[in-house]
């Protein structure tokens, strides 16, 4: 196997509410046996993927992947330890931390406009966000979804996937 990278893997949208149902035990196995990469692990049943893959365009090749062997169209947001690790030490709610249903992380295809949140005009009441590199982060005073922050976030057409910050940590210390 050429060079490896050990990245996470966030497919969007997998598992929740009856939608887009992957067996987790199935991908791994599509994963490690069709693609040939090492150390496949899954966090959660909603779509969380570590494993050591070669260098180069692991979204892609996870993505045709599942849509080959499941027939779903999954968006694939690929993380490498090095960029979660970062996620994880430019928290800028360090306050939040014991309340990691509260914060959130907006995984990102690329760099958030640093516009896109005063265009849309919205109050949004104590909820707090932050722009990082290729994600945002989003601290709600109540629950995520009742927050008019996120429902900005889920209208925008900003390609996103979010995780709570348990998941984060959880995924900083499986790919670290």
């Amino acid at each position: 196997m050429a060079r490896t990278v050990r990245m996470a893997l966030l497919l969007k949208g997998v598992n929740v509410g009856g939608n887009n149902k992957l067996p987790m035990a199935e991908l791994r196995a599509v994963l490690a046996d069709e693609l040939g990469w090492r150390d496949v692990v899954t966090l959660l049943q909603s779509g969380n993927v570590v494993a050591d893959v070669p260098a180069g365009d692991a979204a892609r090749a996870s993505h045709d992947a599942i849509a080959a062997r499941f027939g779903l169209d999954i968006e694939v947001f690929a993380w490498s330890g090095r960029e979660i690790a970062g996620v994880v030490a430019d928290n800028p709610f360090p306050g939040k931390v014991d309340e990691p249903k509260l914060l959130h992380v907006a995984f990102l295809r690329e760099a958030p406009p640093a516009d896109w949140f005063a265009e849309t005009g919205l109050v949004h009441d104590s909820d707090e966000f932050a722009l990082g590199r290729r994600h945002i982060y989003l601290s709600y005073r109540d629950n995520a979804r009742d927050s008019p922050l996120a429902t900005v976030l889920r209208r925008s057409k900003l390609s996103f996937t979010a995780r709570n910050w348990s998941t984060v940590l959880k995924l900083a210390e499986l790919t670290g």
